[in-house]
């Protein structure tokens, strides 16, 4: 399964963010491999999205993803964390009542 993570802080926090950057990015898991990061600089700070996709039990590799996370920028002020699930256009076709 595929997860979309959407990061957001202020400017004024990025050398933070900078510095915690580094754990996440090299979280070693068997059940977890990043396939890409994108950050939009504009307005009031960064938006990051990074894509993940999980390998084995969803719900240990869901638990390892967003405790990396959580642990790595906890103590930031105004850092903001959505986790969203990602489906493919198959996947999503039960949802769509076909």
């Amino acid at each position: 399964m595929l997860y979309m993570m959407i990061s957001t802080w202020p400017m004024t926090a990025s050398p933070e963010i900078a510095r915690a950057l580094i754990e996440p990015l090299t979280m070693a898991s068997e059940n977890l491999s990043r396939i890409g990061l994108l950050l939009v600089p504009g307005g009031d700070g960064i938006k990051a999205y990074a894509i993940y996709e999980t390998v084995g039990d969803e719900a240990e590799s869901y638990r390892e993803l967003k405790a990396g996370y959580y642990n790595a920028y906890k103590n930031i002020d105004g850092y903001k964390l959505i986790i969203e699930p990602l489906l493919t256009a198959e996947e999503a076709l039960p949802f769509l009542g076909i």
